[in-house]
């Protein structure tokens, strides 16, 4: 009998630890982007998407006129960048060139992009 209830303690124990580690991956985080241009000044007004290992968009968000985008439900991941300006000009992430998003924490990054060079003025 004392046998029967080690096994049944042993199994519950591996029951909870699976179920936490379940629950702990399908947690969502917030990622708190704010965005500078080359020279250190906020960058506002741009589209920020979150691309997957796989290139497709999790995640995408305006900033606003400070550059800060707050990006709520985020899945844990490991997550690159791409950024557009209001003309829909990608720019060029400087750094970081990814981030890893930890289950139920919120992430905070200084994202630095190269600012578009103004369009030719066909004047």
């Amino acid at each position: 009998m004392k046998k029967l209830w080690i096994l049944a303690l042993i199994a519950l124990v591996l029951v909870g630890i699976s179920a936490c580690t379940f629950i702990e991956k399908n947690v969502k985080s917030v990622v708190k982007i704010t965005i500078y241009d080359e020279k250190g000044q906020t960058y506002g007004y741009v589209t920020l998407m979150l691309i997957d290992s796989t290139g497709k968009v999790v995640v995408d968000d305006q900033a606003n006129e400070r550059g800060v985008s707050l990006m709520e439900g985020v899945p844990a991941g490991t997550y690159t960048f791409m950024v557009k300006n209001a003309a829909q000009i990608e720019l060029q992430v400087l750094s970081p060139q990814n981030i890893v998003v930890r289950p139920g924490k919120t992430s905070t990054i200084d994202l630095k992009v190269q600012s578009a060079a103004a369009p030719p003025s066909y004047e």
